[in-house]
């Protein structure tokens, strides 16, 4: 005899007749395995939504923990059977990435988030100073977030003879 799979996590019972005889069956049900779709998400710094979608067989309990500050839970907390997870991530105001983590139904999901993009710019870009030793000034400004001492400097005159950044 063949018997089909149990697609539920509850166990189940039936007869089979045979020449007048009853065989019971009992066959129990599925593990409760989790898959999640996608695996993981890599954000872009702006942040956004992502749904996960979660598939276990019926009657499987699942739960969903969240430990990074700037990753918010947007759905029920847990569920039962297939069912889908929104999570809302955040901006990243910090030129560093970072990784976020996302339990559900036992199932390690990872967000990584690039950070920004640093821009900068210098004035005046260019200066015009009287023979001698001078002292000439210039400001760098940059995205916020942004550190103005993260640039990276060369000094591409023979004339320059030193620099600070304040």
């Amino acid at each position: 005899m063949l018997f089909r799979s149990n697609p539920s996590s509850f166990p189940r019972t039936g007869t089979v007749q045979v020449a007048g005889q009853t065989l019971l069956v009992r066959q129990d049900g599925a593990p409760c395995v989790t898959s999640l779709s996608p695996t993981n998400r890599v954000m872009d710094a702006a942040g956004g939504s992502i749904s996960v979608t979660v598939t276990v067989p019926d009657g499987c309990p699942w739960a969903v923990v969240v430990t990074n500050a700037w990753m918010q839970l947007t759905t029920a907390t847990n569920g039962s059977g297939n069912g889908l997870v929104g999570l809302n991530i955040q901006a990243n105001g910090s030129p560093s990435p970072r990784t976020g983590y996302a339990t559900i139904g036992g199932v390690v999901f990872e967000v990584s988030q690039q950070g920004i993009v640093c821009t900068y710019a210098i004035a005046p870009t260019n200066q015009l100073l009287s023979s001698g030793n001078v002292t000439g000034l210039i400001s760098i400004a940059t995205s916020p977030g942004c550190r103005s001492e993260e640039h990276t400097s060369e000094l591409q005159s023979p004339y320059v003879i030193s620099y600070a950044v304040f």
